[in-house]
């Protein structure tokens, strides 16, 4: 494989590689965009509507057992935000033929002048500038002509067909060595760009994973938090008949009606804990807010149980 085709194919792959991390990235921040909207939605939903709701049914009613969710303090949990990634640059490097084909011409000019000058002092002409002209050229570089024939009445045209072509060689010599020399930095660009797309890519798969890690979490605490406010409905508005026919007082409910409001205030504080506990630190989740959502988890299955187990 020659060097320039290995230069196109770096750059090929470069953008290739890109453009799909880039696609991929962008997918990504958008689908978590809307895991996070539905999330933030739902913890609202559970906050001012059904915690609300069901702190209503329970306030009336006497000698309660005393929860700390009366005490806690609103704190809303921040989830970071991932901007869509811009377009990724690729400059290509430049070929260089121009530069290569401009100095194989300017150094073929400067040998044929040099050939003429060089002709004129071997053949003794005065190089005074007054003097110099196309009668001086041709008998400058009629010398040439004299050493290739061997008579000092040469003409002049074999000399300059002579002197031209060596000019010509040599400076399409240096032409080739030029963009030789252009090409193989050249690879060197390209293969820096293809090592700098890999890296990226690699940069963006990771964040790729952090953030699909992250969606994976919301899907599983909003799973829990959907289950915890159907049962919260659902214990509030049993509370609510309770107290429809059996008054306000706790100590006089029979022994369902108590187990019943129990399970609605143990749910109301682990609700209102999980949802005003922190999720997130330097975008990472922390420990504590996932095992605060497995344990919620774990209680709404344990009722799930109670009620179809029953």
């Amino acid at each position: 494989m020659s060097k320039s085709t290995k230069i196109k194919e770096l750059i090929q792959k470069s953008k290739e590689v890109a453009q799909e991390i880039q696609q991929n990235f962008n997918e990504t921040v958008e689908s978590y965009r809307l895991a996070k909207e539905k999330f933030e939605l739902l913890l609202q939903e559970l906050e001012v509507g059904v915690l609300e709701r069901a702190k209503k049914a329970i306030e009336s009613i006497e000698n309660i057992p005393k929860r700390s969710f009366e005490k806690s303090e609103p704190q809303k949990p921040q989830l970071p935000d991932f901007e869509f990634e811009s377009e990724y640059t690729i400059v290509e490097p430049k070929k260089g033929n121009a530069g290569a084909v401009l100095w194989g011409i300017i150094i073929s000019i400067v040998i044929f002048i040099g050939f003429g000058l060089g002709g004129a002092v071997l053949k003794g002409l005065n190089l005074s500038p007054d003097l110099l002209g196309r009668t001086f050229f041709e008998e400058a570089y009629s010398f040439y002509s004299s050493l290739i024939i061997g008579s000092s009445h040469a003409a002049p045209a074999l000399g300059i067909a002579v002197s031209a072509t060596i000019s010509i060689l040599i400076g399409y010599v240096v032409y080739l060595l030029l963009k030789q020399k252009a090409v193989s930095q050249n690879l060197k660009k390209a293969q820096l760009i293809y090592d700098s797309a890999m890296a990226y890519t690699q940069n963006k798969q990771e964040e790729i994973e952090k953030i699909s890690a992250l969606m994976q979490f919301l899907k599983e605490a909003s799973f829990h938090c959907e289950g915890a406010k159907w049962f919260l409905e659902e214990y509030t508005a049993k509370a609510n008949r309770i107290r429809f026919f059996e008054g306000n007082d706790f100590a006089s409910f029979c022994d369902i009606s108590k187990e019943d409001v129990k399970t609605l205030l143990e749910l109301m504080e682990k609700v209102d804990t999980t949802i005003h506990t922190n999720i997130i630190d330097h975008e990472d989740i922390l420990p504590e807010a996932r095992n605060q959502y497995e344990d919620l988890g774990d209680y709404v299955l344990s009722i799930k149980e109670r009620i179809y187990h029953a």
